[in-house]
């Protein structure tokens, strides 16, 4: 059907990463953002070779409404134990998608692509920018071409603007976009022409440095494996929400460590307070549940004693170092699960 066709990505409900981890609870917290950081590294399409070239290219296109931006440094994902680890059971993900291209269009994704970008939208739909290297339009619609003759349907195309139509077979349809002759964008339904018509057109209210994504950029490391911010839409918050209005985090992996960080904003210095202390809590809970885990529990057990929370005014911080051995003891459990 059409919607088995649509690309989405989403955390395994239930899985450990969900129940126990209370750094991952507070990712969560982050709503789409924490989805498009799994997002991000399944696409396995984020190198920081040339992160400032994308970025100047794509930042036209987030409007000041805009829900969360991610990206971030394959380069050292890529060389991490962790991607290492998992990369075969990220590629076997949505279905294998990744690996039949790979197999059948005889690409190397990581090698194809230099950065990318991911943006939602105030609709909560994700849009993917990826700078291409040495990967053409015409190797993309061959490609397109072999995936489709792999299921003995034909493939044909037509364009308008920056957007490409391939209809496959008699009237199956998926839509890309492709700007300055080397970035390809995606919307988070690859065949809804009007999602990707958005995703392509430049913002008529871009962000400035008075926005709340400006001032979160602000305090980005881009430069970290991965990163992401949120900001929650401002009609849905008010000065008595429990909710975070807005966040960013950070995730380095460098040698064998791997270290996070979350930012929480709220309305006020007394509800990140009483959210800290919330938080604090289940801590010391997550704690005693790690004990009890046979298969992960001494490595959680390792995480979370390194893991702090604190607040300053509105702000709640969230903090965790882990070996990499510890993090893929951890991970692990949740993909097995899916």
């Amino acid at each position: 059907s059409s919607h088995d066709r649509r690309m989405s990505c989403r955390l395994p409900r239930g899985s450990v990463i969900h129940r126990r981890t209370v750094i991952m609870r507070t990712l969560a917290s982050l709503g789409g953002a924490a989805a498009l950081l799994l997002c991000t590294f399944i696409s396995k399409a984020v190198t920081a070779d040339a992160e400032a070239l994308l970025w100047n290219t794509v930042s036209p296109y987030i409007s000041q409404d805009a829900r969360a931006v991610m990206s971030g440094d394959g380069a050292s994902l890529k060389a991490s134990s962790l991607m290492k680890r998992f990369k075969p059971k990220l590629f076997d993900l949505n279905r294998g998608l990744a690996r039949q291209i790979e197999e059948t269009c005889k690409l190397d994704l990581e090698a194809s692509a230099a950065n990318a970008v991911v943006v939602t939208t105030k609709d909560e739909e994700p849009n993917l920018y990826v700078e291409t290297r040495g990967l053409g339009l015409n190797r993309i619609k061959t490609c397109i071409k072999d995936l489709a003759a792999r299921k003995g349907d034909s493939a044909a195309f037509s364009q308008k603007g920056s957007i490409i139509q391939a209809t496959v077979g008699k009237s199956d349809k998926v839509y890309f976009g492709w700007l300055n002759n080397k970035i390809l964008v995606t919307s988070g339904e690859l065949d809804n022409r009007d999602k990707l018509s958005r995703a392509v057109s430049r913002a008529k209210k871009r962000f400035d440095k008075r926005s709340d994504v400006a001032a979160l950029l602000a305090r980005v490391d881009r430069s970290a494996t991965a990163w992401g911010l949120y900001v929650e839409p401002s009609t849905s918050t008010s000065r008595d929400s429990d909710k975070p209005q807005r966040a960013f985090g950070m995730l380095n992996s460098k040698g064998s460590q791997v270290a996070g960080e979350v930012h929480l904003f709220f309305a006020s210095g007394e509800i990140a307070a009483k959210n800290a202390k919330k938080l604090n809590r289940e801590l010391a809970e997550a704690k005693r549940d790690a004990a009890k885990d046979d298969k992960s529990g001494p490595a959680q057990s390792r995480i979370l004693a390194a893991a702090k929370i604190t607040s300053t005014e509105n702000e709640v911080v969230g903090t965790a170092t882990a070996t990499q051995s510890d993090a893929i003891a951890v991970i692990e459990p949740a993909i097995e699960h899916r």
